[in-house]
């Protein structure tokens, strides 16, 4: 389970529901359908972003072996159940299909002790283009 809360300021030409800045899991999630009637292709973009979620877990499958035997697994008592994490971020959209963002994102530790018992923080540059 998981709740989150992001919003983003500054000059914004896009829909409200086409920006997902949340989507940071180990697995990608598809990307929210923009279609070209919802945004006006002349009006360029600059905003900051930023957000948190909180997440709630019961089995981590890759820690804990997928339900199966694993050599390499963490027990579930070394597990945290609540995860935090953060974002914040700038986005400039450069051209109709070209969008330039950075971002930084923070996540709370997974494991309670040991060498992976670690909050992460990463950043990113991203080139995004729209077809």
């Amino acid at each position: 389970a998981s709740a989150g809360l992001s919003a983003r300021w500054g000059r914004i030409s896009t829909p409200w529901w086409s920006f997902a800045p949340e989507r940071a899991e180990y697995t990608l999630e598809p990307a929210p359908v923009v279609g070209g009637g919802d945004i006006r292709r002349d009006t360029r973009e600059l905003y900051a972003w930023a957000g948190v979620r909180l997440r709630a877990r019961a089995y981590n499958a890759l820690l804990q072996g997928q339900f199966r035997d694993s050599t390499v697994t963490v027990p579930s008592g070394e597990l945290e159940r609540l995860i935090g994490e953060a974002w914040v971020g700038v986005t400039w959209q450069m051209s109709a299909d070209y969008r330039l963002s950075y971002v930084l994102r923070y996540q709370s530790r997974e494991i309670e002790r040991g060498p992976g018992a670690r909050s992460l923080v990463w950043g990113g540059l991203l080139l995004t283009r729209d077809l």
